[in-house]
């Protein structure tokens, strides 16, 4: 399975971007931490594991980790609705409230959770559309 995230929005406050499939059919939108507009996952091809990850102090959960990042390990697709919440991490979500801001985080998760629910593994294509790439 091949999909695509495509960041159309570099600002301090976050990435914010989409998740489409093969077919370019829109997944949900997404927000990455902003480092000085700047990602932690670079563009480029990934594959993405499936495995059990747990953050700070709650509990275990099973999700794709973005694999081969140069210098980062830990980039997950997760719930989250801001900049704060993401520490390099693809945050999932229904819609954009605002250029900062997503919504409907834990459906949009859930979403995926279950379209991925028999797949171990996928390609990651990371595009930035704000360069035309």
């Amino acid at each position: 399975m091949n999909y695509t995230l495509t960041r159309n929005l570099f600002a301090v406050d976050g990435i914010m971007g989409e998740l489409t499939d093969a077919g370019g059919n829109k997944l949900c939108d997404t927000l990455e931490h902003s480092y000085a507009s700047k990602p932690k996952l670079p563009v480029g091809n990934y594959v993405c594991k499936r495995g059990l990850h747990q953050l700070h102090s709650g509990p275990a959960f099973s999700t794709f980790e973005v694999t081969g990042v140069e210098g980062h390990a830990g980039i997950l697709f997760n719930v989250g609705n801001t900049n704060k919440d993401s520490e390099g991490c693809i945050l999932v979500g229904d819609r954009h409230a605002t250029d900062t801001y997503l919504l409907g985080s834990r459906n949009a998760f859930e979403e995926l959770s279950e379209r991925w629910a028999n797949l171990n593994e996928f390609s990651l294509t990371v595009l930035d559309a704000t360069k035309g790439a």
